[in-house]
């Protein structure tokens, strides 16, 4: 009686993930891992200053458009240069004069 011998190849294929690969985190996975790392308190996860900037919302600035931290008005006063006025000694925001003329009274 002979043995017969069956040997099957198989061919196999392993994908190996790295959180350091574009392709590991899923896009359902992002909102969660923005929650963790925008919103833990410390700068991380390539922001660049605290919970704001690369992955997260924009940080806070002078020049952003937006009145947000602080600033008396878009983008001045609080923690930016004073808000341009008819009273700041600048010829500044349409002014014909030195803080008059424009939006402030005649010169």
């Amino acid at each position: 009686m002979k043995k017969l011998l069956l040997v099957f190849a198989l061919p196999l294929t392993f994908t190996v993930h790295s959180c350091y690969e574009p392709d590991a985190v899923r896009d359902e996975d992002l909102p969660g891992l923005l929650q963790q790392s925008c919103f833990d308190g410390v700068a991380s996860g390539g922001e660049t200053s605290v919970d704001c900037g690369g992955p997260c919302p924009p940080c806070a600035s002078c020049s952003d458009g937006v009145q947000n931290q602080g600033e008396v008005f878009v983008d001045c006063g609080g923690p930016c240069p004073a808000c341009p006025s008819c009273f700041d000694g600048i010829q500044n925001q349409g002014e014909t004069g030195i803080d008059c003329g424009g939006p402030c009274p005649d010169c």
